[in-house]
């Protein structure tokens, strides 16, 4: 029997015990909160986020552009653009991946206005299976909710 070479049980024990430490830290660190996939889904969050403001940014620079090289004040519908009048189409700001119209559909709300070259109004963008409710203030874009629950990240209006 000395003569035969192999693992000795003391040293399989060891190595099972070590393997098993090193799945529990692997195990706790992917499924707790702030595991590596929250983190991914909060990453994809963002950037949907971001893209959609990059985007609805484009329309801040319409306006304001309509306004001091004009001399115009415009306006953002979901349809009837008609830019003579100043009016503009909101889903032509973006690409047909995002779907976007206005969170109010009520008579009164014309759409997004611009007032001295700065949008103000509310309105929702659809993209990569999320739903962002963003606004204008005084030309100043924030992101309140995405999918339904309050957003926390860029563009969420100083909550960052």
């Amino acid at each position: 029997m000395k003569n035969q070479k192999g693992i000795t049980l003391i040293a399989l024990v060891v190595t099972i015990v070590v393997l098993l430490i090193l799945a529990g830290i692997t195990i706790v660190y992917v499924l707790q909160d702030g595991s590596i996939f929250q983190t991914a889904k909060d990453s994809a969050v963002e950037t949907t986020v971001t893209s959609i403001a990059d985007y609805a940014q484009q329309m801040q620079v319409e306006a304001t552009t309509q306004y001091y090289v004009h001399n115009k004040d415009i306006t953002i519908k979901d349809d009837d653009a008609d830019d003579e009048s100043g009016t503009l189409k909101l889903q032509s700001f973006f690409p047909s991946s995002m779907v976007a119209e206005l969170t109010s559909k009520e008579p009164e709300n014309d759409g997004l206005k611009a007032s001295s070259g700065k949008l103000s109004g509310e309105f929702t963008v659809t993209s990569g299976g999320h739903t962002c409710a963003m606004k204008f203030d005084k030309g100043v874009l924030t992101c309140s909710t995405v999918d339904g629950e309050q957003y926390t990240g860029p563009y969420a209006g100083g909550a960052e």
